[in-house]
């Protein structure tokens, strides 16, 4: 028997929030290691890693609550 690919949508969604929860980490490596070089917090720098982050995000939550 052949499963539909909708059956299985939790995988799909746990790659997405592995993927998230690995660019949060990112940042946050990324916001240590300014600190430690003293340097000026860089946002824009950071926001290139959140907006996955976003994406992914949107992606996972996106559905609207329509799943069945």
């Amino acid at each position: 028997m052949v499963l539909p690919i909708w059956s299985n949508w939790w995988i799909l969604q746990m790659c997405m929030a592995l993927a998230a929860l690995f660019a949060i980490i990112m940042a946050a490596g990324m916001a240590y290691k300014m600190m430690v070089k003293h340097e000026p917090l860089d946002v824009m720098k950071l926001f290139r890693v959140v907006r996955l982050v976003l994406v992914v995000s949107a992606g996972r939550y996106g559905h609207g609550g329509q799943r069945e």
